[in-house]
């Protein structure tokens, strides 16, 4: 393993250890199989995680002012902005998630670790459909939202998919919960580019069913 390899397979392993419902990584080839750009992308991810979590100043994580103060050090991390201000519609306990145009997230706010037991890299590398099982006509309703979000790029949009049942597809103790997306909009890069978009949501339950 390169020496940026063993950089992040000791930062994932560090991240776990202060969240131990997760795990880093399921084996050492999942991280030498990344490109560097991925490796170093991650990096950053985590380390402003860790700024995030240093900045709460006595908050609970799912206070909606650690979830923004959040969302603002990613975008300014990253050079990105969103096409209008969704903070004043993220309330407590609010999972809010930033994808890209490929649907792989790439950031989230640490409320979205009390919904999570996938290995650590995981979230961080693959597409949402290769992580979550829901409804066909959903998920079809979901990329049919985010592209009409991307495609057009303008203000804060409610998203319309009615509250649905998902399950991580993988690993000894699936968790399922119901989900509500509740708003999105769209994130430019310094080109004004949409490359992506931010999405809020709220859980109402979450179970683990044994495979």
């Amino acid at each position: 393993m390169d020496a940026l390899g063993i950089k992040l397979k000791s930062e994932l392993e560090d991240f776990c250890s202060i969240e131990p419902k997760l795990k880093p990584y399921g084996s050492l080839k999942q991280i030498e199989s990344l490109d560097n750009a991925t490796k170093e992308r991650i990096l950053k991810q985590l380390a402003l995680h860790r700024k995030i979590r240093e900045s709460m100043g006595g908050l609970g994580y799912e206070d909606p002012e650690v979830t923004k103060k959040g969302l603002r050090m990613c975008l300014h991390e990253f050079g990105l902005k969103m096409a209008a201000d969704i903070t004043p519609y993220i309330k407590f306990g609010d999972i809010v998630e930033m994808y890209d145009s490929n649907f792989v997230q790439f950031h989230h706010n640490l409320v979205f670790y009390k919904y999570c037991s996938y290995e650590l890299i995981d979230v961080f590398v693959r597409p949402m459909h290769e992580l979550y099982s829901r409804p066909q006509e959903i998920t079809d309703k979901i990329v049919s939202e985010a592209l009409n979000i991307l495609n057009d790029p303008f203000g804060v949009k409610k998203i319309h998919v009615p509250q649905h049942r998902i399950s991580e597809i993988y690993g000894d103790r699936r968790r399922m919960f119901n989900i509500q997306l509740k708003f999105g909009t769209a994130v430019f890069d310094k080109n004004d580019r949409a490359v992506g978009f931010i999405s809020t949501n709220t859980c109402t339950e979450a179970t683990f069913h044994a495979v």
